[in-house]
């Protein structure tokens, strides 16, 4: 599993932090990639999420924590629009946000779906999602 990728910013910016997947069942091919999304020195860089699996009926997960100025914090998160081939689920943790997802049984393609994330600066994530 590839998890995703941070880059620090300075002191207004966001860190995308990845944490170790566990809970759900998950797929035996997962690859994910969140890069470091946020503002940045008066710049703003979009978030946007990819998801590669396997349709074995297992989950492909997205966790993540977020820092604003150099402050950790988890906002709350909700599925904004639902994928048309699959079910996902999007939940606050303790220490952390996951986005999980599962391809309906048999369907091989891409799919899209998009979470919000709240506060202090909210975020809508449009996620792709290849099936094999």
């Amino acid at each position: 599993m590839v998890l995703a990728q941070a880059t620090p910013p300075d002191e207004t910016g966001y860190l995308v932090r990845p944490v170790p997947m566990r809970d759900l069942p998950a797929a035996q091919e997962c690859m994910i990639a969140l890069p470091w999304f946020g503002h940045d020195r008066g710049a703003y860089m979009p978030p946007h999420g990819t998801i590669a699996l396997s349709n074995d009926g297992g989950w492909c997960w997205m966790q993540f924590a977020q820092d604003f100025r150099h402050v950790p914090f988890v906002p709350d998160i909700r599925v904004a629009t639902p994928p048309a081939h699959g079910e996902v689920v999007a939940e606050r943790m303790t220490d952390r946000v996951a986005v999980a997802y599962r391809p309906a049984s048999g369907f091989v393609g891409t799919d899209h779906f998009s979470v919000r994330t709240n506060g202090p600066l909210p975020h809508t994530i449009p996620i792709d999602v290849t099936v094999e």
